[in-house]
C-alpha cells in the first residue's frame, strides 16, 4: 500500500529528470548550438544562382536571407540572370572579394569549375548546389545524378530487356 502511494511521486521525479536532462539534447540544443551560430556572426555570404526570378532560387534566397538576419551574416545575391558570361564575371569578382562563403548553383559540369577551384585556393569556402561541377570543392548539396542515371538506365534495361 506504501509503495502505491509512493510511485507516483516517483513516476514524477523520473519524469522531471527526464526533461530537464532532454533540454540538452535535441533540436532546440542551445548548449551544443550557440557556439556554433555565433560564430557566423559577420561572416560574408555569396550566392550566384542560374537566375532569379523562379520559385526554385527565389525559395532558396528567401529562406537564407532569412536566416542571414536571425544569425548575424551577410548575405548577397549575384543574378547572372541565365548568363554564364555574367556568371563569371560575378564569380571572378567574388574571388577578389574572398567572402567566407560562395554558394553556387552551377549551369553545367563545366563552365564555373576553374574559377572554383580558384575560389578554394584563395580561401574561400564553395558550396555547389544542386549540380556538382566536374571540380569538386569543399561541399555539395545536390542528388547524385550518376546514381539517378544508373538507376534510370537499369529500370529501362528492365522494362525493354538487353537487345
Amino acid at each position: 500500500m506504501r509503495l502505491m502511494k509512493l510511485l507516483p511521486a516517483l513516476v514524477g521525479a523520473a519524469f522531471l529528470a527526464t526533461a530537464a536532462h532532454a533540454e540538452d539534447k535535441g533540436l532546440d540544443n542551445h548548449v551544443k548550438l550557440d557556439p556554433y551560430y555565433n560564430g557566423l556572426k559577420g561572416k560574408k555570404v555569396v550566392f550566384v544562382p542560374l537566375a532569379m526570378g523562379f520559385d526554385l532560387t527565389e525559395g532558396w534566397a528567401a529562406i537564407m536571407k532569412k536566416q542571414a538576419a536571425d544569425l548575424g551574416y551577410s548575405f548577397e545575391i549575384r543574378d547572372p540572370n541565365w548568363s554564364t558570361d555574367a556568371g563569371t564575371r560575378a564569380i571572378t569578382a567574388i574571388i577578389a572579394e574572398k567572402p567566407d562563403l560562395a554558394i553556387i548553383h552551377n549551369p553545367d559540369l563545366q563552365s564555373y569549375a576553374r574559377l572554383e577551384q580558384r575560389m578554394v585556393q584563395a580561401g574561400i569556402k564553395v558550396l555547389q548546389v544542386n549540380l556538382e561541377t566536374t571540380s569538386p570543392t569543399d561541399y555539395y548539396v545536390g542528388a547524385d545524378w550518376v546514381k539517378v542515371g544508373l538507376i534510370e538506365a537499369d529500370a529501362l534495361v528492365k522494362k525493354c530487356g538487353t537487345g
